[in-house]
């Protein structure tokens, strides 16, 4: 039964919890630690309503069990009788249960904690750098050190690590701390292992650094001597990054078949229609593929045309027609002004008729 006082305060502060704690007796005293485990096969009742919990944890990881929250099966009236029933089988284990009274800290209170408590000085992590430096057995060089959580990926802001840790790879507090609301043990984000909200401290080496720095940046380099540097984009640019230079779209490139000579087609008249002998036709029928071929001059590779028409087995099978002989008489043919010359002053048609 709850007493008026604290029936009020349940109902006006969402951070008191009510809690069931369990643990298997193992020769217990009144000052032996031990893990909260429930039953294998447990039922737990609160007022004849199941709590669904997870009541187990992690397998075969003692210590991994979170007590059952039952607040929201509580009646919260002054001397109400509530009943916290649990019922458990197929074990001869003894179990004790005990419901308390809890309260929780927002993740902001406590981040407010760690920045007032005891810190990691500057000036004690570059003396432990120096230190590493100055020993003989171990050859110290430069390492990156990165600014991002690695819980939430994002930028650092309260940079903090666990001092029973050998590293000094640091991570957010409050990204920490707000994951261990769900998480079934204390562990370091980092190495893994175990830890405590005691033993975490803020780091103002690392602290200072993220201070100094703009929000882009994502990692600095650290010296052994503990003097760090950050590069930036426009850094990267001046130690050998190049813009490459814009190229000009309308230039083209014709590639041709080597040895052999491109023709320029120019459009000619729509009323001119001459004959080509089989030399010309030729010459034209190669330069076709090579001058379609125009591309972009944005990097363009310099290929070789080659002619698939053209084979050895069919010139040896079929002979080359021999050339045709030009035609004495050229009826119905039109010419342009530039093909037509008067005839020498010897020449029979003078003073004759023309061809049309």
């Amino acid at each position: 039964m709850l007493s008026q006082q604290v029936a009020y305060r349940l109902q006006t502060d969402s951070n008191l919890r009510v809690m069931v704690y369990c643990a298997g007796d193992s020769g217990l005293t009144q000052y032996t630690k031990s893990d909260i485990a429930f039953p294998h096969q447990v039922e737990l009742k609160v007022n004849l309503d199941e709590v669904k919990a997870n009541l187990r944890g992690l397998k075969n990881r003692p210590g991994t069990t979170q007590p059952a929250d039952v607040t929201n099966w509580i009646r919260k009236k002054p001397n109400y009788p509530n009943n916290i029933v649990m019922t458990y089988a197929l074990t001869q284990k003894k179990f004790f249960a005990l419901a308390n009274l809890v309260k929780q800290h927002p993740t902001d209170d406590l981040v407010s904690q760690l920045k007032t408590r005891k810190l990691i000085s500057k000036e004690q992590v570059l003396r432990e750098m120096q230190n590493r430096a100055n020993d003989s057995d171990i050859v110290a060089t430069s390492s990156v050190m990165s600014l991002k959580c690695p819980l939430s990926t994002l930028r650092i802001q309260v940079p903090c690590r666990s001092i029973v840790c050998a590293h000094n790879q640091c991570f957010d507090a409050s990204s920490f701390l707000e994951l261990q609301k769900q998480a079934p043990t204390w562990t370091c984000p980092v190495c893994s292992k175990a830890t405590s909200f005691e033993s975490l401290q803020v780091d103002q080496y690392v602290d200072d650094i993220l201070k100094s720095t703009s929000p882009e940046i994502e990692q600095v380099t650290v010296e052994p001597d503990g003097v760090w540097s950050s590069r930036t984009d426009s850094d990267a640019t001046k130690l050998g990054g190049m813009t490459p230079a814009s190229d000009d779209d309308d230039d083209l490139i014709e590639i041709s078949e080597p040895g052999m000579p491109v023709v320029k087609q120019e459009p000619g008249p729509t009323n001119v229609a001459l004959e080509r002998t089989p030399a010309q036709s030729q010459s034209r029928e190669a330069s076709t593929p090579s001058s379609a071929m125009r591309m972009s001059s944005k990097k363009r590779p310099i290929a070789q045309v080659i002619d698939l028409t053209e084979s050895g087995d069919e010139d040896e099978e079929s002979p080359v027609p021999p050339p045709k002989r030009p035609a004495s008489s050229l009826p119905s043919r039109a010419f342009s002004r530039q093909d037509y010359h008067m005839p020498p002053a010897s020449s029979p048609l003078n003073g004759g008729s023309y061809p049309p």
